[in-house]
């Protein structure tokens, strides 16, 4: 009669413990990728409501504007309730609003803006610094479309 031998090959071993490597290499790049993903998306969803913000004080802006020019890259909105409210972009990418009374920065949005005036509508350009994907926003002054002037 021959004896029973129990436990395991060493070469058994040697294939679970490279399969638990592998394992464990994967989970852990997968791992690192997911939080990667998610602090992305995070940043994103940050520039997304700063960019909103924008949009809604410059929307309000030209709303009532009863006159609209673009100087040097900047755009000089005349309201008759404001005063003379100026728009510009600075050298690193960070939207400025100033008016006789405070300044309003918007900084780390990802993309290039450009301010255009075509009639009564105030248009901004955006774009996309990684992708070079180009989007207009275009904003109508209600005052001059109407023709209402502040005299």
């Amino acid at each position: 009669m021959k004896p029973h031998r129990r436990g395991f090959l060493l070469y058994a071993m040697l294939i679970v413990l490279a399969l638990l490597g592998v394992f464990s290499l994967v989970a852990g790049r997968l791992f690192i990728s997911i939080l990667r993903v998610t602090r992305s998306g995070q940043d994103i969803q940050t520039q997304t409501t700063r960019f909103d913000g924008l949009v809604r004080e410059l929307r309000a802006d030209v709303w009532g504007a009863n006159q609209l020019q673009t100087t040097g890259g900047k755009l000089v909105i005349t309201r008759p309730d404001q005063g003379i409210v100026t728009w510009h972009v600075t050298a690193d990418q960070m939207v400025v609003r100033a008016d006789s009374a405070q300044e309003r920065r918007w900084a780390g949005l990802g993309a290039d803006f450009v301010f255009e005036i075509r009639g009564a509508v105030a248009v901004l350009k955006v774009q996309d610094g990684p992708m070079k994907r180009s989007d207009e926003i275009v904003l109508i002054s209600q005052m001059q479309r109407t023709g209402r002037d502040s005299q």
